[in-house]
């Protein structure tokens, strides 16, 4: 027989939060009676806890969180939002090793002070 589907797919979270907020977005007023328009000035992000778990999912963070950065200001026509990234605070960047290290150094890259990604520069 076949399996039943489980309703489930990669980005459905995502896919299901920007539905989310853009429907709050739409109706603005609806949730804050005196608001005419809006401006997404910046994006905050604080994840990798689940990765460090995967050496796969640790290797591909950086490349998986610029397109993320991208993509949120893309969603949102938000292109030079401010976007702050927290690092893992279990995990202090001296002492950190295998997985732990891949993440915080991909964090640490993507920021702006990098240099690595110049459109980040003075954003994230």
């Amino acid at each position: 027989p076949k399996p039943n589907p489980i309703g489930w797919y990669a980005g459905l979270q995502y896919d299901a939060d920007i539905a989310n907020a853009k429907s709050v977005l739409a109706e603005l007023d609806r949730y804050y009676p005196d608001a005419s328009s809006y401006e997404v000035a910046g994006f905050f992000w604080w994840q990798g806890d689940k990765d460090r778990y995967d050496p796969s999912y640790a290797t591909m963070y950086e490349r998986n969180l610029v397109a993320l950065i991208k993509q949120l200001r893309k969603e949102f026509d938000a292109p030079r939002a401010k976007f702050v990234v927290a690092t893992l605070g279990q995990t202090a960047l001296s002492s950190a090793s295998g997985t732990e290290k891949l993440i915080l150094d991909a964090t640490l890259a993507v920021g702006g002070n990098s240099g690595m990604y110049p459109e980040f520069v003075g954003n994230v």
